[in-house]
């Protein structure tokens, strides 16, 4: 398929198709003058529309957006995909272990208001209940997207979110995850073929075997193998099926 590529002075202007880096169609954008606006389209990797709303002024409008899983059912979440932007927020924000800009109940961390942000959470009039619906929603939905790129002191770069954090030490984003909004972490992370579960029995051989041993570490990470276990975390090779394995390569190109 051919993109129709319009530019104004140097920026997109008209509608936009963006490919993955695989060659499935990711997306359909409008924009004017540089910025999105109008209806977009979203597409899962079997060719079935994954989501479907409006930005304006280069923002989503959440009420417009309707999400939909692979077999083409409409699922309850009224939010887009994260952008580039919004995931390296979160990425930001556990490596530098920041605090909200606005604290408040349930809300301490910078990367839980990223998080909250990504996810479409009306801060002002959410209830908590709510607000745990919709980030597990959208956990679910875009896991495989949250990617944190460009660390390279971390042995997580480019890997899962979940991963950055619990190399970062900031391990707080991975407990949260999993004990409060109880989100589906039995995934296999398409950046290296491997679960949460495999990357952190990893971690505990590397430390067991390397002197001076770091007990304390070794022990902690014992305990999220556990966690992990409990919740129904499997070994990337237990792993049959994903369900739904990959929705979209992020890194967009455009082709002529």
């Amino acid at each position: 398929m051919e993109s129709k590529r319009h530019f104004e002075r140097g920026r997109y202007h008209s509608k936009w198709k963006f490919y993955s880096v695989n060659g499935h169609l990711y997306s359909v954008i409008p924009y004017v003058n540089g910025l999105k606006e109008g209806q977009a389209k979203y597409y899962h990797n079997n060719g079935k529309l994954a989501s479907i709303g409006r930005f304006k002024g280069d923002l989503p409008l959440p009420e417009t957006w309707l999400t939909y899983n692979k077999a083409g059912e409409v699922l309850d979440c009224h939010c887009p995909p994260p952008s580039e932007a919004q995931i390296s927020a979160v990425a930001m924000s556990v490596y530098e272990m920041d605090m909200a800009s606005a604290p408040r109940h349930w809300l301490t961390y910078g990367y839980q208001e990223n998080l909250w942000l990504m996810s479409c959470v009306d801060i002002q009039n959410d209830s908590l209940d709510v607000i745990k619906k919709k980030v597990t929603t959208m956990w679910n939905l875009y896991r495989e997207l949250l990617v944190a790129n460009n660390y390279p002191t971390s042995l997580a770069t480019d890997k899962n979110i979940l991963k950055f954090s619990v190399d970062m030490g900031f391990t707080t984003l991975f407990t949260e995850l999993l004990k409060r909004y109880k989100v589906d972490m039995n995934f296999i992370d398409p950046r290296d073929g491997k679960t949460i579960l495999d990357f952190i029995e990893e971690r505990i051989k590397f430390i067991r075997t390397s002197p001076p041993v770091d007990t304390d570490k070794a022990e902690l990470y014992e305990s999220f193998v556990k966690l992990l276990k409990n919740n129904g975390v499997q070994h990337h090779y237990e792993i049959k099926k994903p369900s739904d394995y990959v929705l979209y390569e992020y890194e967009l190109i455009e082709r002529d």
